[in-house]
């Protein structure tokens, strides 16, 4: 039972510590003139 509760914590551990693959610079949005934002072109500044 021991070993299974530990199994289970290191899982749930591990899936709460991966990183996130999205960031605020890979979103896309929708202007108010149409035209789209890319959050990607103001990456560094």
């Amino acid at each position: 039972m021991k070993y299974l509760l530990t199994s289970f914590l290191i899982v749930m551990l591990t899936a709460f510590t991966l990183p996130a693959n999205n960031s605020i610079h890979s979103f896309k949005v929708k202007s108010i003139d149409g035209g789209m934002i890319d959050f990607a072109k103001y990456k560094g500044k």
